[in-house]
């Protein structure tokens, strides 16, 4: 889903497997939960005003789909994730 003000065209993704856990990955609308529960963008940003829709976005969506979301950014989310060759059920 479109998700814009970091970049140009910025998308963000939600998967949403049959059956399991539904994932969300907002890439570089919020960069670490820290910053997710602050509401605090990455420091650029083309639009700010569109960021700040785009995390609301996430939010809702997250919400909405009890969807896990991964931080592409933070190291100590990143370590908390599984890594191959353990994986995820989609």
């Amino acid at each position: 889903m479109e998700t814009p003000g970091h970049t140009v065209g910025h998308y963000s993704l939600l998967v949403t497997p049959p059956s399991g856990t539904n994932l969300l990955f907002p890439f570089d609308v919020v960069y670490t939960p820290a910053a997710y529960e602050k509401g605090a963008q990455p420091g650029f940003h083309i639009d700010p005003v569109a960021g700040v829709r785009s995390i609301a976005r996430i939010r809702a969506l997250q919400e909405q789909h009890d969807a896990q979301i991964f931080f592409t950014h933070d190291m100590d989310a990143w370590n908390g994730y599984k890594h191959a060759p353990d994986h995820y059920e989609v």
